[in-house]
């Protein structure tokens, strides 16, 4: 398994408050953020000999380089691509990632006629990672009142 990082947008942080009011409540304040959380996750490339994800299969997962000349029988037998948590893939229709390049981004149910049944070669991609959590603006024009 791998770990990665996912953004989640606009999580409420609630902490309970040590802010005594004038009754002697305690309050809780929130903020809200966007963040990258590592979460793990297994980044996926799943390919199918049939449309719709069907047929024999079988994934990747992490970056690889893959010529299909060296996995028969899948030279030329991809119909279809399912991409799991994150994944991306370029497919290729010669061998070494030469020839027409496409950049598969989401589930693909059925290759376009250009690459349906011509991958010969790809190279599968991990998600980007970063680390950044910014704080989003305030509903309120200050948070102690």
């Amino acid at each position: 398994m791998l770990i990665y990082k996912k953004t989640l947008t606009n999580i409420t942080i609630l902490t309970a408050g040590l802010m005594m009011m004038a009754t002697g409540a305690m309050a809780e304040s929130h903020s809200n953020y966007n963040c990258n959380i590592a979460v793990e996750i297994n980044p996926q490339v799943c390919f199918y000999t049939g449309q719709n994800f069907t047929g024999n299969w079988y994934c990747e997962s992490g970056e690889r380089t893959v010529n299909l000349t060296d996995k028969a029988p899948w030279e030329g037998n991809i119909k279809s691509i399912k991409l799991i948590d994150g994944a991306s893939v370029k497919i290729y229709n010669q061998s070494d990632r030469a020839g027409n390049m496409v950049l598969i981004e989401n589930s693909a149910k059925k290759l376009d006629a250009d690459f349906l049944n011509k991958v010969v070669s790809y190279r599968t991609v991990a998600p980007e990672e970063d680390t950044v959590c910014e704080r989003l603006p305030s509903n309120t024009e200050s948070e102690s009142e």
